[in-house]
């Protein structure tokens, strides 16, 4: 949370953020973890990858957060925008 307000910070007007998403999240396999971690300095904060892709310490949390145009269609509502319109965690009907 305290990265996105960050970025929301730094961003143009005419930007916005996306809403974060991890892996875990939707069909993004939790296996694709060491991805971010290729590319984050995991070391510097003290997190650790273990072989199945789960970090200690164990409340830490990775992720990606996009940046689009603020006058993007994206709605923020990631139930809205998901084609898995019979997925039995949705939160939203589909619009």
């Amino acid at each position: 949370e305290y990265t996105q307000n960050y970025i929301d910070e730094k961003l143009s007007r005419e930007e916005k953020t996306t809403l974060r998403y991890s892996p875990g999240y939707c069909d993004w396999p939790i296996s694709e973890q060491c991805e971010i971690f290729k590319i984050l300095p995991h070391e510097t904060i003290g997190v650790e990858l273990s072989e199945d892709s789960f970090m200690s310490p164990r409340k830490s949390v990775s992720g990606v957060i996009g940046i689009c145009p603020a006058n993007s269609k994206f709605s923020g509502n990631l139930c809205i925008d998901c084609p898995k319109v019979n997925c039995p965690y949705r939160r939203s009907e589909k619009k």
